[in-house]
């Protein structure tokens, strides 16, 4: 099992990776790391105070040692620019300013300052267009007395790489005739949009750069600028509304044939988007990966967690039945605009290009190697106490995984098989079956068949020696005792061939609180795996995860799930989802079901069934027969997946980040939970360490270098709600890529540092 707890800190490599666009050619400047896109940055967080610093991404840079120009200067950075924290209008020096909700500049004369912003772009097609927008406006301005007549005006740049000049994007504000001289209110905001040229898309590193121009005049004071609310990304892509935190309310919903009525809770209030890594992680939540695959982790609240090979925590929002789509539409850009972040089972085994799961139906070909198979498969004996089945599995895992799926860091992980007749059928009895010699073609076949022997054997070890009839404790027991025997020999065969990925189980569903099979199951899987269905209320839901969270010891994923509804026109006379009246129902129905799942600590990951409605047949898919998304559907998905890893948060432990701050920042604070922040970074001489709402006394820093050897460590004791710690660099720590963390009361926090 490949489980990484909190306490192993080795192997950082992927840290040195995910920054190796910064050139190190010179310490004079720094080059910020590039965003991912969609990138939202507003500066809700400058409030002023000393600890402020630029965000992730954002520098501030010397452009020239003299005045700006008619055009504005375009050349390379010669140096930082650190940032002056609580400006305000009244403000006469140049410089960057924190001016209290907002990142501005002054130049003057003698220095010509910009603030630079880096992008990764390399997801963007050279069919898709790119945009910024961001908000302009005057912080001072004297422009109009006796003494000045300098209008200066606010322009975007942008560069491909990190070297090199600048090129002219566009003209903001331009300072006026309102004359600010003290506040930090923005005069004469104007909300600028520019697309950008061909050349940004498709870029590692695509920088942006916002400086002064000079528009008119020669005498007095030049005025400051201040910049807000930035949002790049594809043309036509939506801005993040500021989010006012999670509401949940109910409804009750009707089945279509009128018997039921289940209580639903929906969800309102979703109006940001989490930033992710490539993987479909959080990026805000590093916490390391040794070995560079997926794989599993609990942390410090006992949360259970995929982690992705970057190393950040990974929730899987699956989808199954991913294949070609009838109008050619491409189903991977379909289902990533929807937020899912894994391509589920009974997809096209080609679509490697996200996070993707395999499946390799071990017991389910098994059958059709004799026809005495076929027949005892066909009546709930997967026959997997015959000899031949150890060398089936071992030559058929040896075949389906390829070397290149060993080694492909896309692939999430195993199933061995679909809904294998392992547990007790919905009507009937495991261990019956099995005892039944009906079933192998008489008693005469059945005493030479090692199935029969088996089940034989472990009856009368039960009772004396003699074979009898079977009592509930049998026919509770036996599944066990046949997923133990499946489940080990699938996961050696399956370890044996590809130590890097997970195995996942068999999509188990049946007699879905069975403790004996999961008991079994937990044993060998590193994620179980079930197809939940027949279940929709709360209570009905928890008595089966209370099942397999105990007797498991392993995470969870639900791998089908599903409603259709009378609306569709289809017959929907088959299927084991539950059937609704509208879109709306199902939709409904999706929220209430994929948050239950959520509140649960184990869950890591759901696999909703499917894309695409069968057509003449069932309205299972989020896409109609006439390759449409449901819109309701489409609505309720997006709704669950675009903030995931923070609704888990608040549905677990009711906590909820009420900020705006959607830029990549680990140090947002957060409800009920310490938060830190390091700064500056990268650093050299020194580093700052801020610790917040830390409830605690005694805390530990410690730092890492990215093979995950410690290389520092300090205690400290803390008093307040608000705490600095700042260590000496010099002499301790060379140049390269580090890891800092802060533990106490029984939690940490990580982020990486650069020192240069």
């Amino acid at each position: 099992m490949k489980t990484l707890y909190s306490r192993h800190l080795k192997h950082w490599f992927i840290l040195a990776i995910s920054i190796c666009s910064i050139s190190f050619r010179s310490i004079a400047q720094t080059q910020p790391l590039p965003q991912t896109l969609p990138y939202s940055q507003n500066f809700n967080d400058f409030d002023g105070s000393a600890t402020v610093n630029y965000p992730v991404g954002i520098q501030g840079w010397v452009v020239a040692t003299n005045a700006p120009t008619t055009d504005g200067r375009l050349d390379a950075p010669l140096a930082n620019r650190q940032l002056t924290t609580n400006g305000s209008a009244a403000e006469t020096n140049a410089g960057i300013y924190d001016f209290k909700g907002k990142i501005g500049l002054a130049c003057n004369s003698s220095n010509t300052f910009a603030i630079a912003l880096a992008l990764n772009s390399s997801k963007v097609t050279a069919a898709e267009k790119l945009r910024v927008s961001f908000d302009g406006m005057i912080i001072r301005n004297t422009f109009g007395t006796s003494t000045n007549n300098i209008i200066n005006g606010l322009i975007i740049q942008y560069r491909v790489g990190s070297s090199g000049d600048f090129k002219s994007l566009g003209n903001s504000v331009q300072n006026g005739n309102t004359v600010q001289t003290s506040g930090t209110n923005g005069v004469d905001l104007i909300k600028s949009s520019f697309l950008l040229p061909a050349e940004c898309n498709g870029q590692a590193i695509l920088q942006l750069r916002w400086t002064l121009k000079l528009v008119s005049g020669t005498t007095g004071e030049q005025p400051s600028f201040a910049i807000d609310n930035i949002f790049v990304a594809t043309d036509g892509t939506t801005p993040p509304s500021a989010f006012t935190g999670y509401k949940i309310s109910t409804k009750n919903i009707i089945l279509s044939n009128n018997t039921t009525t289940y209580a639903t809770n929906i969800l309102d209030g979703v109006t940001r988007t989490q930033k992710l890594d490539e993987y479909g992680g959080a990026s805000t939540d590093f916490v390391g990966n040794t070995n560079g695959y997926f794989a599993t982790y609990k942390d410090a609240r006992n949360v259970w967690y995929l982690i992705d090979p970057a190393g950040y925590k990974f929730y899987s929002i699956g989808i199954n039945t991913i294949v070609p789509q009838s109008n050619g539409a491409n189903p991977i850009n379909l289902i990533k605009n929807i937020f899912a972040n894994t391509i589920g089972n009974f997809s096209d085994e080609s679509y490697t290009s996200m996070p993707y799961c395999v499946r390799l139906n071990l017991g389910y070909t098994f059958r059709t190697t004799s026809a005495l198979r076929k027949t005892l498969y066909d009546n709930n004996i997967t026959p997997v106490f015959d000899a031949d089945f150890v060398t089936y599995c071992t030559d058929q895992v040896n075949s389906q995984i390829t070397a290149d799926r060993i080694v492909d860091k896309n692939l999430l992980g195993y199933f061995s098989d679909n809904e294998l007749p392992i547990a007790n059928p919905f009507n009937s009895k495991l261990v019956d079956k099995w005892l039944d010699v009906t079933n192998y073609g008489g008693q005469a076949v059945a005493d030479v068949n090692a199935n029969y022997q088996a089940v034989v054997a472990w009856m009368k070890s039960r009772h004396g020696g003699i074979l009898t009839a079977t009592n509930s404790a049998d026919q509770a027991e036996w599944p066990g005792q046949v997923a133990d025997r499946y489940y080990k020999i699938c996961r050696d065969a399956i370890k044996a061939r590809d130590p890097n990925h997970l195995f996942i189980g068999s999509r188990l569903h049946q007699d879905l609180a069975n403790r004996y099979q999961f008991e079994a199951a937990g044993k060998y899987v590193d994620v179980l795996s079930v197809n939940n269905y027949n279940v929709w209320s709360k209570a009905q839901l928890d008595a089966r995860y209370d099942v397999w969270e105990q007797y498991t010891g392993k995470p969870f994923m639900v791998t089908e799930f599903y409603a259709q509804a009378d609306d569709s026109g289809l017959p929907n006379d088959s299927g084991a989802g539950f059937t609704v009246k509208t879109q709306q129902d199902r939709a409904d129905f999706y929220e209430h079901y994929t948050m239950e799942m959520l509140k649960r600590k184990w869950n890591v990951g759901f696999q909703y069934f499917k894309l695409n409605d069968d057509p003449a047949k069932n309205n299972k898919g989020l896409i109609n027969t006439s390759n449409e998304f449901w819109q309701p559907m489409k609505i309720s998905f997006t709704k669950i997946a675009q903030d995931i890893y923070e609704l888990r948060r608040f549905l677990i432990f009711n906590e909820q980040t009420l900020d705006v701050t959607t830029a990549v920042n680990d140090g947002v604070k957060k409800a009920s939970q310490f938060a830190m922040q390091i700064f500056p970074n990268p650093a050299s001489d020194y580093l700052n360490i801020q610790i917040s709402d830390f409830k605690g006394k005694n805390g530990k820093i410690t730092i890492y270098d990215f093979s995950g050897r410690m290389v520092y460590q300090q205690y400290v004791l803390t008093n307040s709600n608000k705490n600095i710690f700042k260590i000496n660099l010099n002499s301790r720590l060379t140049n390269g890529v580090y890891v800092v963390e802060f533990s106490g009361n029984g939690g940490f926090k990580r982020e990486k540092l650069l020192i240069q």
